[in-house]
């Protein structure tokens, strides 16, 4: 992460403030993982990790939901809509449910 040097006043002392460019891209990329992670088709992993990776989803699509483990400060610093986000989310996994319920009637 880049860091900007200020100094404090008349004491020459400098201290280091994040560069906000930094902190969104953290923030961007913390919520493309937990985007990928609760969209992610376990029809094709590999049965043998289809467990792990049913957590994982599982895991990231409680974070995605909730408020209280930060997702909403995630969404302020990238720039996004939590709610919009949420909604997106929504679609997208009763997407993913017809699409399987298709493939399982036919």
């Amino acid at each position: 992460m880049g860091f900007k040097g200020f100094s404090n006043g008349s004491s020459g002392v400098k201290r280091l403030q994040p560069d906000f460019r930094s902190e969104r891209n953290l923030a961007v990329a913390i919520l493309k993982q937990a985007w990928h992670e609760a969209v992610i088709d376990l029809y094709v992993v590999k049965e043998t990790s289809r467990k792990d990776y049913s957590q994982l989803k599982k895991k990231a699509i409680e974070w995605i939901r909730s408020d209280e483990d930060g997702f909403p400060y995630w969404c302020q610093l990238a720039d996004v809509d939590h709610t919009a986000v949420r909604q997106k989310l929504n679609d997208t996994l009763r997407s993913q449910r017809r699409i399987v319920r298709f493939a399982m009637e036919a």
